[in-house]
């Protein structure tokens, strides 16, 4: 069986002809049946189909394989942008954490240091009460003899030069004692000086009768 247009027939030997509801015509555009070799367009209209359908298809799987590609290399680089700033942060901590340690020594340091002064200079303090002690002894012990007029009612030790007791940078330091053996109506004393230097090194002292 063969497709023919409406109208058309194919007559026993083989001819088309086109019949318009009255009378038979031949079809001079139409070829005989047997003449017409329509199989093979038919196949090769399919062919052409296929391929064309194997091109899209390849297409498709190039560019999904171009946008896979694409995809893995962005992912790629994010991961070597976080890990460089991973690395940056935590370099940035460990920086951080030495800063703040060096910090805490240099200030535990001073701290120390504070103490260590403030424990030296208390004990400049309370070493000017012993020479005192010790120059009101000899006082007294030179009143006893004859040698000044006592009772010693107190002794007194300042330094000599406006020097600060409380200068650390001194090592030694020269006193000068006030032995008062009378208080005046004026509000003054009277009594006799004596002398002392500090060694505080060795934390010792020597001290004698006059200003030295």
């Amino acid at each position: 069986m063969t497709d023919l247009p409406n109208g058309f027939y194919t007559g026993p030997d083989g001819h088309e002809r086109f019949w318009d509801g009255s009378e038979w015509h031949d079809s001079p555009n139409h070829p005989p049946a047997a003449q017409r070799k329509s199989g093979p367009i038919k196949k090769f209209k399919a062919l052409k189909t296929r391929t064309r359908v194997s091109i899209i298809v390849l297409a498709a799987v190039i560019v999904l394989s171009g946008i896979g590609g694409a995809i893995v290399a962005i992912a790629s680089h994010n991961q070597e942008i976080a890990a460089a700033e991973l690395a940056e942060t935590q370099k940035i901590a460990a920086e951080e954490l030495a800063q703040k340690q060096e910090d805490e020594r240099v200030a535990a340091k001073a701290k120390a240091g504070e103490a260590d002064l403030e424990r030296r200079r208390d004990n400049r303090a309370a070493a000017v009460s012993d020479i005192e002690a010790s120059v009101k002894e000899m006082a007294d012990g030179h009143a006893a003899d004859g040698i000044i007029e006592g009772p010693i009612l107190s002794v007194r030790c300042t330094t000599t030069g406006g020097i600060s007791i409380d200068d650390i940078s001194i090592r030694s330091m020269l006193f000068e004692c006030f032995a008062s053996n009378a208080e005046n109506e004026d509000g003054t004393s009277t009594g006799f000086y004596y002398n002392a230097r500090a060694d505080w090194d060795n934390e010792s002292w020597t001290y004698g009768l006059g200003r030295g």
